[in-house]
């Protein structure tokens, strides 16, 4: 059997205090230390869920706003092109009246010097016509 004696008590009482100065001095201490520690862990890894999170957000609302311009971008030049086309017809029919106008200022202006040399033609005609009597009938006629 074990025999108890004051040496066991001593040992026993040395224990119990060294127990109590090693958690007071060493196990709270770390303990303390380790739980500051998983706190700042967990404040970190909250942080970044919560950066992720809002990079996700900024993400897509960037891909919006750039599909957004895209999409503005395209119904600007369309309407560009729109425009573009307009006023190229319209300045195609103008370019066709202005070269109808011309055609019409021209053939009325060679219908004029038609009508001018068929005037200039018969009196020419008649005057020759005149001068041929007159040299056949060898008198000068009205």
């Amino acid at each position: 059997m074990i025999a108890v004696d004051a040496t066991l008590l001593v040992q026993l009482v040395a224990f119990l205090l060294l127990l109590v100065f090693m958690n007071v001095l060493l196990f709270k201490p770390l303990l303390r230390l380790l739980e500051a520690r998983k706190r700042r862990v967990e404040g970190t890894l909250a942080a970044a869920q919560q950066l992720e999170q809002e990079t996700q957000r900024l993400v897509a609302e960037y891909e919006a706003k750039l599909q957004q311009a895209r999409e503005q971008a395209a119904s600007e030049r369309e309407q560009l092109l729109e425009q573009a086309v307009s006023r190229t017809q319209v300045m195609l029919r103008d370019a066709a009246a202005e070269a109808e106008a011309r055609l019409d200022e021209g053939r009325r202006a060679i219908a004029r010097d038609v009508a001018d040399a068929q005037v200039e033609l018969r009196r020419q005609a008649e005057e020759l016509a005149r001068e041929i009597a007159q040299k056949l009938l060898g008198r000068r006629l009205g």
